[in-house]
């Protein structure tokens, strides 16, 4: 999770409570107006998907790589085991790369789903965001033995603690089919499921319905001084949907000791897995994906 700095929310102007409301609602108004998806989201055929992550996928969490660059070596001997066509994607900076499961499916049509696999600070970075790189190893299997309609992309990227420039370099690489949504999988474990406020309409939609049908608690966000991978997704108008665990007390253990396994409940983990699998088995059911 990458933190915006904090000075420019204290130098802003000052506005009475009576500009702040006019202002929020014309704020509302414009992204309605200009939003690519449609309020009246629909989950026709949906089921909701019974698997549960495994207890390997729980052990990986207990004591990721320290450095960077072993956490990108991990990450690429897990998508090798189980991917098919694993590309890497140099970011430009450094010597980091973004690490892509491609998974061909029979349209035209792609999603992407990502979560970053860099750390910062003194601690393990274990929800931040290995817990993600987690999520998205197991998609990766899960999505193959569903024998896609669609095609995926399954992203680790690399260097989003320091400005998303994995996520950058992958939208200004990108040649393929068209990018329908991305899923962005980033700090979970920490609290109960939440989606980034800021998240398209359509998709926050779909996703709550989900949530309901399989009994998983889930909350919109409004951590503003947060970004992630999805930024630069939405900058190009592509529909995302930012799933994360955090609260304004629990961001104080990003990049810190307390950034551990220890910090992890197992049972949030489970439901965000059973989220994120049963909306991508139904956005990939959808022959036209349009929200």
């Amino acid at each position: 999770m990458h933190l915006k700095p904090l000075i420019p929310l204290f130098t802003s102007i000052i506005f009475t409570g009576r500009q702040v409301a006019l202002l929020v609602s014309l704020l509302l108004l414009c992204a309605c107006q200009t939003s690519t998806v449609q309020e009246n989201c629909s989950t026709n055929g949906f089921e909701s998907v019974t698997s549960q992550l495994r207890q390997t996928d729980l052990e990986r969490l207990r004591n990721p790589p320290l450095s960077n660059a072993d956490r990108e070596k991990l990450v690429t001997r897990y998508f090798n085991s189980i991917c098919p066509e694993v590309k890497k994607q140099p970011i430009g900076r450094n010597r980091a790369n973004n690490v892509i499961c491609h998974l061909e499916g029979k349209s035209d049509f792609m999603f992407i789903v990502g979560a970053h696999y860099d750390r910062m600070g003194t601690g393990p970075g274990v929800a931040d965001n290995w817990s993600g790189i987690v999520l998205i190893s197991r998609l990766v299997e899960a999505l193959q033995l569903m024998e896609t309609n669609h095609t995926w992309e399954i992203i680790a990227f690399g260097e989003e603690e320091t400005g998303t420039y994995g996520s950058k370099a992958y939208m200004r690489d990108h040649k393929g089919k068209p990018i329908i949504s991305m899923i962005n999988v980033d700090t979970l474990g920490l609290g109960p499921l939440k989606f980034d406020s800021r998240s398209s309409q359509g998709l926050k939609c779909i996703a709550e319905k989900i949530a309901t049908d399989i009994e998983v608690q889930l909350s919109p966000s409004h951590l503003q001084e947060t970004t992630g991978d999805w930024e630069p997704f939405d900058r190009r108008g592509i529909d995302f949907l930012s799933l994360h665990s955090l609260d304004r007390r629990l961001i104080r253990k990003l990049h810190t000791r307390r950034d551990s396994w220890k910090a992890i409940s197992e049972n949030r983990m489970q439901e965000a897995w059973r989220l994120l699998v049963s909306l991508s088995s139904l956005l990939d059911r959808q022959s036209e994906p349009r929200f």
